[in-house]
C-alpha cells in the first residue's frame, strides 16, 4: 500500500509541472499571436510605459527575418508533437510573413523587415530600423516599406525554420 502510494505521489509530481508548463507555453503563444505578429512576422511591441498594455509602435524589425523563422521552427516541433490546429494556423502565418520578406525586394532577395507603409506604427519601426537601408515597393496594390541590408544571421534564422519544416513536413505535405 505504502508503495502504491509513493508511485501514485511520484506521479502526480510529474505531471502537474508538465502540465503547468504547457499551460505557461500556450500563454506565451497567445501573447506572440496578439502582440509580437503583424504581417507574420515576429517584432517587438513597444508599450506606453512599463505598466502599460496600451502599444505604441515596435522595435527591432531589423531582426524580424532571424526570429520569425526561429518561431516558425518552433511551431512545427509543436505541431508535431500535438497536431494541434492552432500550431498549423501559426505555421502558415509565418511562412506567410517569410514569403512577404522574399517577395518585397522583387530580386528573391530576403529583407529584414517589411510592412505597408499605411501600418499605424510604420514610423516606429522605419525610425530604428534606417539605418539598415529603407525601400519601398508595392505588391497587390499596396505600398510596402522594407529594411535591406540582410545580414547572414538573419538568412541563417529563415533557413533554420525552414530546414525545420521540411524535415517534419515533406514538401507535398508543407502547408
Amino acid at each position: 500500500m505504502k508503495r502504491s502510494v509513493t508511485l501514485i505521489a511520484c506521479v502526480i509530481l510529474a505531471v502537474l509541472p508538465a502540465w503547468a508548463a504547457e499551460q505557461d507555453a500556450l500563454a506565451l503563444s497567445a501573447n506572440i499571436q496578439q502582440r509580437h505578429l503583424p504581417y507574420g512576422l515576429i517584432l517587438d511591441p513597444v508599450f506606453a510605459s512599463a505598466e502599460s498594455t496600451a502599444l505604441v509602435g515596435y522595435a527591432r524589425g531589423g531582426d524580424a527575418a532571424i526570429w520569425t523563422g526561429h518561431y516558425l521552427a518552433a511551431e512545427s516541433f509543436r505541431y508535431q508533437v500535438t497536431h494541434a490546429p492552432e500550431a498549423l494556423a501559426n505555421i502558415k502565418r509565418a511562412l506567410t510573413g517569410l514569403r512577404l520578406l522574399v517577395d518585397v525586394t522583387g530580386n528573391n532577395l530576403l529583407a529584414r523587415c517589411a510592412f505597408p507603409v499605411n501600418w499605424p506604427y510604420a514610423q516606429s519601426v522605419i525610425q530604428e530600423e534606417q539605418r539598415h537601408g529603407l525601400y519601398y515597393r508595392t505588391l497587390n496594390g499596396e505600398t510596402y516599406a522594407w529594411i535591406g541590408n540582410t545580414s547572414r544571421d538573419q538568412y541563417s534564422g529563415v533557413f533554420f525554420g525552414l530546414g525545420v519544416g521540411l524535415l517534419l513536413f515533406p514538401l507535398p505535405a508543407l502547408p
